[in-house]
């Protein structure tokens, strides 16, 4: 958490004096808004407000014990209102309206997540006959479904179906209806029931509302921008008519919409359900400094679904160094760079990289692993434990005659993971019996010769071509050569990425996998070890020294929906390039709104760090084929936001800039008061005012390339990359100059 202020500054005071009424708080990133609830509260209570009709809603239970023992030391000796979680305060309103005779009785404690999963898993086991691997990654993408469709306040059944058609997996809704009825029937709730069964109940019954509704004389609900339909249907049933409602959040940090938050909430709907609320603004924040505040002010500028709120470095904030560099390899760049800041005595608990996807962060995890820097992953597998990798270990084991030491049991095992990872798209039962009769018959000398013979004739023309395949890629695999080359060879003539790709649940799962897959391949080519044996030795003891407990003193590596109210003193950004940030796919139904909310993450990414943040791009200019650099980078204005943020830092009169000022630098000096006389050098090329189709144009990040359209507000770019990529004309323009 920011520290807070020994002092209050005049937008939380203000926001702390409020004299009643709804209210609506906007607070950016690191801005001191718990020390501004907890005087606000305070406050109230000692001018004689009854506390028990006073309820504070917190988003988790950390937040909500945290705030709790704020107010014990600002209110010694006083009686303090309720401060609950939101599925709390369901747990209340559920044992209440059993009482009264509005839900049947049920068990109370919410059923553990992996009992939930069993029961999927049999359902689904039973509708689609699924098994192993590919079963369990159904029954997560069912989990996530139900939690999706149980945050809103619909009809269950039609809310079910959308999702589930939204995701490609309409063979879902069956299942997941099947297991809301046996739930019901056994009398059990889940985690989300705790809310969402009360919010049915009111709905499908108003008047079983009486019971709560007028009944408080205040609400005041934190980081309201994670709020989601549910919840904000209950507010309004426990306010009623009488209670004022004071929320606070960032809509620039709504990042959790898969489980059913909106900026929306806060921005349009709070004032249309509980109007005329004042609207108070703490933009100050304590956090970062004047660069990091001017970049992730640049960036989500760009966004609509927002308030005109600029962030603001306070007085007195320390500054914020930012660096990037281009490379094509993240991690080794990343972990180096790590290096030598714990060699100049920084702690690693002080750094975290965060990333979209899991899988951006495995070239990183691999670096670590081997330069033996303690990490943790929050909630995470490590890469050498990933299913997608499991198969390239038994290749190895394979090459260096390994797998055949091993029990019968295990051999089979590994067999099967070869026969089913990537999917060839035969029933379990059948490549289990393959694998079975393979294990018994399988030499070193005839790896691929003995799978073919286990073939049985019963196979279908497809099924017998998918494992002829692999048969072929056996063959490639043994050829002598470095034993990475080997995995190399299985990999191409498998198709293994593609059928990654394709056969997975969702295209996120496939790019992650396949992702993580072509990160191990480049690890292990660069550490050109000939034989298989030493590449199994030295992955076993990577293995080995990952899963000796890590000591506290870790890097952190996580994702940005995991860092979400947490602060780094270090923060690196790996690989910022488009498909990973943004991370968008065809099938986005509305892809401008997708776009806003990949924009959110990034700003979330940004504002986590306090003195460093190290941002990765790809060298296209050395490898055309690598992705592009992403469009947010042109977006934050780096180079100008630096310049100026240096310019503050050290007292600088004037500073002078290659491009244009932008109305963003200009209210952000007018906000902090500051005289800064900003020059734009005219002897830097500009950009013309009339681009035309056919000009050959350099950008600053992406390179040469002509443009091959143009149209009111944007220009469309084929890079000598061969992609083709949109620029919005405005923030392209800066970048863009004429070749000659």
């Amino acid at each position: 958490m920011p520290a807070t202020p020994s002092f209050l500054t005049d937008e939380q005071l203000l926001a702390a004096n409020h004299r009643g009424g709804h209210a609506r708080i906007v607070a950016v990133a690191g801005a001191g808004k718990t020390a501004t609830l907890t005087h606000y509260l305070a406050k109230r209570i000692r001018a004689g407000a009854p506390p028990q009709q006073l309820l504070v809603l917190m988003y988790n239970r950390a937040a909500q014990q945290n705030f709790q023992q704020r107010l014990q030391l600002a209110l010694p000796g006083h009686a303090l209102p309720q401060v609950r979680t939101f599925h709390a305060l369901g747990l209340r309103l559920y044992q209440r309206l059993i009482q009264e005779g509005w839900l049947p009785t049920v068990n109370l404690t919410p059923m553990a997540e992996a009992a939930v999963e069993i029961k999927l898993k049999q359902l689904l086991q039973a509708h689609s006959g699924e098994t192993g691997e590919t079963l369990q990654e159904s029954v997560q993408l069912a989990v996530e479904l139900l939690q999706r469709a149980k945050s809103e306040v619909g009809d269950l059944k039609e809310v079910i179906t959308q999702h589930c058609d939204t995701a490609g997996a309409g063979f879902l809704a069956d299942v997941l209806q099947q297991f809301e009825n046996w739930r019901l029937g056994e009398g059990l709730i889940t985690f989300d029931d705790m809310l969402y069964d009360p919010a049915r109940i009111f709905r499908q019954q108003p008047q079983s509302r009486a019971l709560f509704e007028n009944r408080l004389d205040e609400i005041l609900v934190d980081e309201y921008q994670d709020i989601n339909p549910v919840q904000h249907f209950l507010l309004q049933v426990l306010a009623g008519q009488r209670a004022k409602v004071v929320v606070i959040g960032d809509p620039d940090q709504t990042i959790y919409e898969f489980r059913g938050s909106s900026p929306d909430f806060i921005t349009r709907t709070f004032a249309r359900d509980f109007p005329s609320p004042v609207t108070y603004c703490l933009s100050h924040t304590f956090r970062f400094g004047h660069s990091l505040a001017l970049m992730a002010n640049h960036l989500i500028s760009h966004n609509r679904e927002r308030e005109p709120i600029l962030t603001a470095s306070a007085p007195g904030t320390p500054s914020t160094r930012i660096q990037t560099a281009t490379t094509n390899d993240h991690g080794k760049r990343i972990v180096a760079t790590i290096e030598r800041l714990c060699t100049a005595g920084a702690k690693p608990s002080a750094m975290a990289v965060l990333c979209r996807l899991w899988s951006y962060a495995r070239p990183v995890e691999l670096e670590l692993l081997a330069r033996g820097i303690p990490y943790r992953m929050d909630g995470e597998q490590s890469i050498l434990q990933c299913r997608e990798i499991r198969p390239l270990w038994h290749c190895l084991e394979l090459v260096s005659g390994r797998i055949f030491e091993h029990p019968a049991t295990r051999r089979e095992q590994a067999l099967f993971d070869l026969l089913t990872i990537p999917s060839c798209l035969v029933p379990h039962s059948i490549l289990q019996r393959i694998a079975l009769t393979w294990a018994r018959h399988i030499t070193r000398e005839h790896i691929a010769d003995s799978l073919l013979a286990a073939l049985p004739a019963s196979l279908s023309p497809f099924q017998k071509r998918n494992l002829l395949q692999l048969g072929e890629a056996l063959t490639a695999l043994v050829r002598p050569r470095e034993c990475a080359y080997q995995l190399l060879a299985y990999t191409r003539a498998l198709d293994y990425q593609k059928r990654l790709r394709k056969n997975a649940l969702n295209p996120t799962h496939g790019d992650e996998q396949a992702t993580t897959v072509e990160a191990f391949l480049r690890f292990l080519l660069q550490l050109k070890i000939a034989s298989a044996s030493e590449m199994l030795t030295y992955l076993q003891q990577m293995q080995n020294c990952q899963s000796i407990e890590p000591t506290t003193d870790a890097v952190t590596l996580t994702t940005v929906h995991r860092s979400k109210g947490l602060e780094w003193p270090v923060v690196f950004l790996p690989n910022l390039a488009e498909g990973h940030m943004p991370c968008l796919n065809s099938r986005e139904a509305e892809p401008a709104r997708a776009l806003e909310s990949e924009r959110r993450l990034l700003y979330v990414a940004l504002t986590r760090a306090q003195k460093q943040l190290f941002i990765t791009l790809p060298d296209t200019v050395s490898d055309p084929a690598s992705s592009s650099v992403s469009r947010f980078v042109a977006e934050m204005r780096i180079a100008a936001s630096c310049a100026v943020g240096r310019a503050l830092d050290t007292g600088a009169s004037r500073v002078v800039l290659d491009q244009p000022i932008g109305d963003v630098l200009q209210r952000y000096l007018t906000t902090i008061g500051s005289p800064l006389q900003i020059e734009v050098n005219e002897s830097a090329p500009s950009p013309p005012a009339d681009w035309q189709a056919g000009q050959r144009v350099r950008h600053a990040i992406l390179g040469s390339g002509e443009i091959q359209l143009r149209d009111d507000r944007r220009l469309h770019i084929r890079f000598n990359d061969g992609k083709v990529r949109i620029l919005a004309s405005d923030v392209a323009a800066p970048h863009l100059t004429l070749e000659t």
